[in-house]
C-alpha cells in the first residue's frame, strides 16, 4: 500500500504538471475537454500538442488521430472547435520545441504510473483472494456503495 500512495502521489504530480503545460502552451484544449487526461485529451496532446500544428490539421485527419486511441472518439464539432480554438490560441509560442520535448517526458511518467497502479492493483487483488473472508468484506462494502448511489 505504501507503494501504491508512492505511484499515485507520482501519477497526480504528472496530472498536475500536463496541466500547467496546458496552460501555458495550449489554455483553450480546456474548452474541447473539461477533463485533460481523457482518452481523447491524452490522444490530442501526444498526437497534435501544439496550436500551430493543429491549426494546419482538417478535421479528418483530427479524427483520424483520435481513431488511434479510441475507438469512440470524440467527434467532428469536437474536432472542428480544436481546430478553430488552436488557430486563434493565446498560448506561447516561444521554446515549443522544449515544451514539446518536456510535455513527451510528462507523458511519459503519465503512461509509467498508470501501468504501475495497474499492477498493484493486480497484485492487490492476488493478495485478497488469498485471505480468507476477504471477498465476502468487499462485497458489503460494494452493496453499501450501490445503495448510496
Amino acid at each position: 500500500m505504501a507503494n501504491r500512495e508512492t505511484v499515485t502521489k507520482r501519477l497526480n504530480a504528472a496530472v498536475n504538471q500536463i496541466h500547467r503545460w496546458v496552460d501555458i502552451v495550449f489554455p483553450e484544449l480546456r474548452q474541447v475537454f473539461k477533463i485533460l487526461t481523457c482518452t481523447s485529451a491524452i490522444a490530442t496532446l501526444r498526437l497534435f500538442p501544439l496550436p500551430k500544428e493543429i491549426s494546419r490539421l482538417n478535421i479528418e485527419q483530427v479524427l483520424d488521430g483520435w481513431k488511434q486511441f479510441v475507438k469512440r472518439h470524440a467527434g467532428v464539432k469536437r474536432a472542428e472547435l480544436l481546430i478553430s480554438l488552436a488557430k486563434s490560441s493565446v498560448g506561447t509560442t516561444q521554446a515549443l520545441h522544449a515544451y514539446k520535448l518536456h510535455l513527451g517526458q510528462l507523458l511519459e511518467e503519465f503512461d509509467l504510473a498508470q501501468r504501475q497502479l495497474e499492477q498493484i492493483k493486480h497484485e492487490l487483488q492476488l493478495i485478497l483472494e488469498r485471505i480468507p473472508y476477504a471477498q465476502k468484506l468487499l462485497e458489503i462494502r460494494a452493496h453499501k456503495q450501490h445503495k448510496t448511489n
